[in-house]
């Protein structure tokens, strides 16, 4: 059957598929700011998770876990990397140290316990 269509317009999206569930972050064009939108596959239902502590992270998941990476807040670039608790539906620190460098809409890469960040806007 189809799939639901997401409620809203996005732009440079970023897409990370955990168990049967599907999040797709992005920059909303007609609102400027961004959220991250989750797809149920088994109910075929959109709903958007809490906002994340930064903006223009990158998306990636690690032992099942929704993580952001890089971005940016209240002006300033972070190399700090959050997680989803899905108990408590917040965003929390990961235990994963920052990364070296600080990185704005990085693409995110990540395979058993490593995580890399490439590209985006790099800012010294």
């Amino acid at each position: 059957s189809p799939c639901a269509d997401l409620p809203v317009t996005l732009g440079v999206p970023q897409s990370i598929v955990i168990g049967n569930v599907v999040f797709v972050n992005s920059f909303i064009i007609d609102e400027n700011h961004l959220d991250i939108h989750q797809y149920s596959i088994n109910d075929n239902e959109w709903s958007t998770l809490p906002s994340p502590m930064v903006v223009g992270f990158g998306l990636g998941q690690l032992s099942g876990k929704l993580i952001t990476v890089g971005g940016g807040s209240e002006g300033q670039s972070v190399s700090n990397v959050y997680q989803f608790n899905e108990e408590s539906q917040q965003w929390e620190e990961s235990p994963i140290p920052p990364m070296p460098t600080l990185h704005v809409l990085p693409c995110v890469i990540t395979h058993q316990s490593n995580v890399a960040a490439c590209g985006g806007f790099i800012v010294e």
